[in-house]
């Protein structure tokens, strides 16, 4: 029995691990002139890119945009 729940559980956190998230970021761009190619997303999670990931205006200032990330993605420390 004990084999059986030790098992379960490595097999859940497998799947755990590979379990996609959304995850939305946000910025206040208060006392910031925002360019007219508005608010981008840059970092590892999308190769560095200025422009593949625009954020949305969401109001007063905020600006965000959704990413889906696995906790590999997260945790990743490639550049």
């Amino acid at each position: 029995m004990k084999r059986l729940f030790l098992f379960s559980v490595l097999a859940l956190s497998g799947i755990a691990l590979w379990a996609q998230v959304n995850v939305t970021f946000k910025v206040d761009m208060t006392g910031v002139s925002v360019s007219a190619d508005g608010v981008h997303l840059a970092g590892s999670l999308n190769g560095w890119s200025t422009t593949a990931t625009p954020m949305a205006d969401l109001g007063n200032n905020v600006y965000g945009a959704p990413f889906p990330l696995t906790p590999a993605t997260m945790w990743s420390t490639s550049s």
